[in-house]
């Protein structure tokens, strides 16, 4: 069976983070790795997080720039059991991010 993605489409007009996504484990146990592709029409900050099982906080595990209108794909090759994936646009004009995110087994 093959791996599902996940995606998110959001409108943004300030630089207030946004919370585009987030992927993990099914029943059988941590995935592999996760793998997402992120475009916006400004610039910003793309940033992982791992979701602490024992209190839900969102812990930083990597972050990219990422330039306006062009794909930036951010592949996090590292056991998580879940991950959320936020953006925080450099500037507070309007905009729009794009994002999908998969998870892989191995």
């Amino acid at each position: 069976m093959a791996n599902q993605g996940t995606t998110a489409y959001e409108a943004y007009s300030s630089t207030t983070e946004i919370e585009l996504m987030t992927i993990g484990t099914n029943d059988s146990g941590p995935n592999r790795g996760f793998c997402f592709v992120v475009y916006s029409t400004q610039a910003g900050t793309a940033e992982i997080f791992w979701i602490d099982p024992h209190d839900g906080t969102h812990r930083s595990v990597q972050t990219k720039a990422c330039s306006a209108t062009t794909v930036q794909v951010i592949d996090f090759d590292f056991r998580l059991s879940r991950a959320v994936l936020k953006f925080t646009p450099d500037a507070a004009t309007a905009g729009t991010v794009s994002a999908e995110g998969l998870a892989y087994g191995g």
